[in-house]
Parts: structure tokens; C-alpha cells; sequence
């Protein structure tokens, strides 16, 4: 037992004096450069990844912004559609309001008996004439 817990200790001591010998040769040169390359082989892979999700966003970005665009233009050009209509109806309604009620106060006035506003004209133009006559009869005969 005793020899085999020996060898065994032997063994391992060996192993890693033979462990640390290659890393120590190792260390030095080209596992500096080797781990350079492949954080420069993983920095580029990211970096493509990321260039190629960026320009996916960007495509879908452009899409959606361009069927937006599309959305918002149909639906000015139905509101416009709509409202000129709208606009167009309020103007004809008005219109024949109008017209009704012109009517309206034409007949009423066809219908009206004007003797009463024709002698009360007549009254106040002989009344006009009246003092016209007196002030230039008084101006004629101060002179």
C-alpha cells in the first residue's frame, strides 16, 4: 500500500513538473498569440453578427416605416374623401335653406297690403317737400 501511495505521488509530481515545463515554454510567445488570435477571430465574428443585425433592423425599420407612410396616406386620402363630401352636402343644405326661406319672405311679401307703408311714404315725402318749400321761401324772402 505504501509503495503504491508512492507511486502514485511520483507520478503526479511528474506529470506536473511536465505540465508546467510545456506551459512555460509555451506561455511565452505563442500562447500570447493565440489568444490574441482568437479574441481578433471572435471580435470580427461578433462584429459581423452585429453588423448583420443592425442591417436587418435597419431593413425592417425601413419596412414598417414605409407601410406606415402607406397607412397614413390612405387614410388622409379617405378623411379628405370624406370631409369634402361632408363639406359639399353642408353647402347644399344651406343653399336650399336659403332658398326656401327667400321664397318664403317673397310670398309673404307678394301677400302683404303695402297701402298702408304707400301712404305713410306719401305723408312723410309731402311732409319733406313741405319744409324744403318753407325754408326756401323763408331764405328767398330774408333776402
Amino acid at each position: 500500500m505504501l509503495k503504491k501511495a508512492i507511486v502514485i505521488t511520483v507520478a503526479f509530481c511528474f506529470l506536473m513538473g511536465l505540465t508546467a515545463f510545456f506551459a512555460e515554454a509555451y506561455s511565452k510567445s505563442s500562447l500570447f498569440e493565440w489568444a490574441n488570435a482568437e479574441m481578433q477571430k471572435n471580435k470580427d465574428v461578433v462584429g459581423q453578427g452585429l453588423n448583420q443585425e443592425v442591417a436587418l433592423l435597419n431593413d425592417d425599420l425601413t419596412e414598417k416605416t414605409a407601410q406606415s407612410i402607406d397607412e397614413k396616406n390612405a387614410e388622409l386620402s379617405a378623411f379628405l374623401l370624406t370631409s369634402s363630401s361632408e363639406t359639399k352636402d353642408t353647402i347644399k343644405n344651406y343653399q336650399g335653406s336659403y332658398l326656401y326661406r327667400l321664397e318664403e319672405k317673397k310670398k309673404e311679401l307678394l301677400n302683404q297690403d303695402l297701402s298702408s307703408y304707400e301712404e305713410r311714404k306719401k305723408r312723410q315725402i309731402n311732409e319733406e317737400m313741405d319744409a324744403d318749400i318753407e325754408e326756401y321761401l323763408a331764405e328767398l324772402l330774408g333776402q
